[in-house]
């Protein structure tokens, strides 16, 4: 999983766009994402929880939730992602969480709104809709938020040299304990195995498109070992550094 920075930090985020067999891998952000198929299905997954979306179907991911999605049959969807502050009467703060992803709207058209005014009123008509019938549960508080947001910084800042959480709570001034509880519940996994998703697909990127050596490869992406880059290599891919690298050119990548 990783985390997406340019969606999360812009106040006046809104990006639509029609999209065809998109798969995209697990993630998360900051910001609502609205994802609606036209045609063909898609596999979603929210939280853990999975989807199967027919044409005319959607689900509404809010902030911090992880999700991937996959395609199954050719077909087209709707992918709208924006900020919380756009819809603040709906977002209150990430204080709640739905018991349920999916909802069938009626009425949602495929145009890009032209102006803020029709942005809102496109954004809030998907809310009011998906809030119909919803139940929520509490969800972490305002202060949380922000001390996620700066500890998903910091990763995305230090992940590929030497990043600890210990080091971590002292920059942002917060319990070692209480921000490692925190991290884990946020983001469904630890704050060592997000570090390492990071930076195996950042090794990933570099096996596929340099000549560079695994020894090499191993402390460019954060790793003092490179029998602790294998291990977590072939934990998170289920392969090894050298038979990835042999796929992609077997592949013709």
């Amino acid at each position: 999983m990783f985390f997406e920075k340019y969606h999360s930090f812009e106040e006046d985020e809104f990006y639509f766009k029609i999209f065809r067999n998109q798969t995209f891998p697990i993630h998360i952000h900051r910001s609502f994402e609205f994802f609606m198929q036209l045609s063909g299905s898609s596999f979603i997954s929210i939280n853990g929880t999975s989807y199967t979306l027919l044409p005319g179907e959607a689900v509404l991911i809010f902030p911090y939730q992880h999700h991937f999605y996959k395609k199954i049959e050719d077909g087209e969807h709707n992918l709208c992602i924006f900020s919380p502050e756009l819809v603040p009467d709906f977002y209150r703060g990430t204080l709640r969480m739905p018991n349920n992803n999916s909802f069938t709207p009626i009425g949602i058209n495929s145009q890009f709104p032209e102006n803020r005014f029709l942005q809102r009123a496109f954004l809030y008509n998907i809310c009011g809709q998906f809030e119909k019938n919803r139940i929520y549960a509490e969800s972490s508080s305002s202060a949380d938020n922000n001390i996620f947001d700066t500890m998903l910084l910091y990763i995305n800042e230090h992940y590929l040299s030497a990043c600890h959480l210990k080091e971590a709570a002292k920059e942002i001034k917060y319990d070692y304990t209480y921000i490692s509880k925190l991290f884990k519940r946020r983001a469904g996994i630890t704050f060592n195995q997000y570090v390492n998703f990071l930076r195996i697909r950042e090794s990933q990127k570099l096996l596929s498109n340099t000549k560079k050596s695994i020894e090499e490869i191993t402390f460019l992406c954060g790793y003092t070992s490179t029998r602790t880059f294998h291990r977590n290599f072939l934990e998170i891919t289920g392969t090894t550094p050298t038979d990835f690298r042999k796929k992609i050119r077997t592949q013709g990548y």
